[in-house]
């Protein structure tokens, strides 16, 4: 059966090279021969001299280039490169797009609000964001929760 889904390489671990001439403030990052484009300094582990540096103090990425922000480092002081697989943006719902019908049955959106009664169905679940006013009952069944945020 074919796989459905996001590709698999999204959080691959991959070791980089670094090319360019050295020493240099900045190195070009390749996989395999090829440019790597890191999607983020912070995607990025870079350990020179056996220390780990801090992303975007130490360095950052630029499409394929590693910048040491103007510190000279040489090529054989830069123990690993390793990218942590790249970011993956999953969007912001469009403005008005989800609604109470998309949470939940028992999803209370309005605030602050005075409710006279609040009864959830057996089994299911509801959640009001406070601040709250319910002047009657609050009829929550077995196997149900009402949660006030």
């Amino acid at each position: 059966m074919p796989y459905v889904g996001r590709d698999l390489n999204v959080g691959d671990r991959i070791k980089l090279s670094v090319t360019g001439s050295t020493p240099a403030t900045s190195f070009v990052l390749q996989n395999a021969g090829v440019n790597y484009q890191a999607s983020a300094s912070t995607n990025v582990i870079v350990s020179v001299s056996g220390v780990v540096q801090s992303p975007g103090v130490a360095y950052q990425i630029n499409g394929s280039t590693l910048d040491f922000l103007g510190v000279s480092v040489a090529a054989a002081d830069i123990d690993f490169v390793v990218a942590m697989g790249q970011s993956v943006d999953v969007g912001t719902p469009s403005a008005g797009t989800v609604d109470s019908t998309k949470l939940s049955t028992n999803f209370y959106v309005e605030n602050p609000v005075t409710y006279s009664n609040i009864s959830i169905v057996s089994g299911n679940n509801a959640m009001a964001a406070g601040p709250i006013t319910i002047s009657g009952t609050v009829t929550v069944p077995s196997g149900s929760t009402f949660t006030v945020v």
